[in-house]
């Protein structure tokens, strides 16, 4: 059945007219009458008849528009909502989870409210080919991997350290501490590996008791009191701010050669593409957070 026909005979039926229908409809008068005839053969009714010099419109025809008419009334409500959307603005930003942990959340609603978000977690390297391609706005590493068509900033130097529950691990040495480390490593030079905590295997041999792919699942073992881990001090603060006081993760006091590092975060943008509007603002607000 053609809604189009269908449309047609509402018409007709709530004007009581095929003069005043075709006027209304834009059709001629015999185009819409055969229109009708159609119509009346696709159902197998008949859905008006003569009347003197007008039309009558039957009981068949009488409960096919009150049927009908209230499905045009909702396809017609459906297509105003559709053209009175507002379509936000589209923002991409590619980051891993050093970053996408706790941080993020705090970005993109204090900042991006007013934009479609996509949050896309890769690795550095893979960062920086998202950038280049523009399949990404913005980025936020800790280890660039230079690119041509790259730019970075640098918003701060982050403290890192050895967290856990200290009263489970406070007497040990640091040869005795269990470590939670990420399972991937980002190869630097032919020789040193980092992991994506950001510690180097020549600085110091940790006790390696469990490898994670995800930084909550990390954070979960050091709760429980498995094992400390390697963090940014930013990222416990937030934790700590979102868990209950039995659960906080405290520094561990160790060899300081050992646990005092920092590490520096940068932005990625492109440099061969105009700056997005946002991406100023969110320099300013990332490196405030990072620095509290």
């Amino acid at each position: 059945m053609d809604m189009n026909r269908l449309k047609y005979f509402c018409t007709v039926a709530r004007v009581g007219s095929i003069t005043k229908a075709a006027s209304l409809l834009g059709l001629s008068q015999p185009a819409l009458s055969k229109s009708i005839k159609i119509l009346e053969h696709e159902c197998g009714r008949k859905l008006i008849s003569p009347s003197g010099r007008g039309i009558t419109i039957t009981k068949d025809g009488i409960d096919l528009a009150l049927k009908a008419e209230p499905l045009f009334q909702q396809l017609s409500q459906l297509q105003s909502n559709k053209e009175n959307e507002t379509h936000l603005p589209s923002y991409t930003i590619v980051t891993y989870e050093l970053f996408s942990t706790y941080l993020m959340g705090t970005i993109i609603s204090s900042n991006l409210a007013g934009y479609q978000l996509d949050i896309i977690e890769n690795l550095p390297g893979q960062i920086e080919d998202k950038i280049h391609e523009g399949t990404a706005n913005y980025g936020i590493t800790a280890h660039p991997v230079p690119k041509r068509g790259i730019e970075y900033l640098k918003l701060a130097s982050i403290p890192m350290k050895v967290f856990g529950r200290r009263e489970m691990f406070a007497s040990d040495s640091f040869e005795k501490l269990p470590f939670v480390v990420p399972i991937y490593p980002i190869e630097v030079g032919s020789i040193n590996r980092i992991g994506l905590d950001g510690w180097s295997d020549y600085r110091s041999h940790r006790n390696i008791k469990y490898r994670v792919s995800l930084m909550e699942t990390a954070l979960e073992f050091c709760r429980l009191g498995l094992c400390v881990g390697y963090f940014p001090e930013f990222t416990i603060t937030l934790h700590n701010q979102r868990v209950l006081p039995q659960f906080h993760l405290e520094p561990i006091d160790i060899d300081k050669k050992v646990s005092q590092k920092r590490l520096d975060v940068y932005s990625v943008i492109s440099s061969m593409r105009e700056k997005h509007p946002v991406t100023l603002e969110l320099n300013a607000f990332v490196k405030t957070l990072l620095l509290k």
